[in-house]
């Protein structure tokens, strides 16, 4: 007797305290509380991922145009025999070079106007800087997710000392962070 008077009263309150949790729905709802949660903060940090991804790519977007105005000012610039010969040795040995005769690079070359005229020693010089400055700056801005390497350095310093380039901030970041 004394048992079912502890039944009929676990009845009115709706069971024994494990059985009142599964009568209320209680581990269901927590269930449910803990995967909404998880979700909210998945779609966050995918959100912020997503939002850096969009400003990382945004400065490098700001940094190539920047140093592509700066190129067009560089080749112009017409170097001495031999920083041409190290500049395309150092494409050549790189591999950079392979890229020369792209139409990324003759398009390039269109936008900035460079054109030099004639079959002479001089021409021909001037033609080869043109293309490896579009090679190295189309190689550089190639690497806007991946670490810098050496060609995207020396095309940087190659700016900066010949035409007095102001790295950006996005740029400074990179070169600090590989040269640190």
């Amino acid at each position: 007797m004394g048992h079912e008077l502890q039944r009929r009263s676990e009845s009115r309150r709706g069971g024994s305290a494990a059985g009142s949790a599964q009568a209320t729905g209680a581990p269901a709802a927590a269930t449910a509380n803990t995967a909404a949660t998880t979700s909210v903060r998945a779609a966050s940090a995918a959100t912020t991922a997503t939002a850096s991804f969009c400003a990382a790519y945004a400065a490098a977007a700001a940094a190539q145009g920047h140093r592509r105005q700066a190129c067009s000012a560089l080749v112009a610039l017409q170097p001495t025999n031999a920083e041409l010969l190290k500049v395309l040795v150092q494409q050549y040995l790189s591999g950079v070079a392979a890229r020369s005769g792209t139409s990324a690079v003759t398009a390039l070359l269109r936008d900035w106007d460079a054109s030099a005229e004639g079959a002479g020693e001089k021409a021909r010089n001037a033609k080869a800087w043109h293309r490896a400055i579009a090679t190295a700056e189309l190689h550089t801005s190639e690497l806007k997710d991946n670490a810098w390497d050496d060609n995207a350095f020396a095309h940087l310093d190659l700016l900066i000392d010949r035409v007095g380039y102001q790295p950006t901030a996005w740029e400074r970041d990179r070169l600090d962070t590989a040269r640190a």
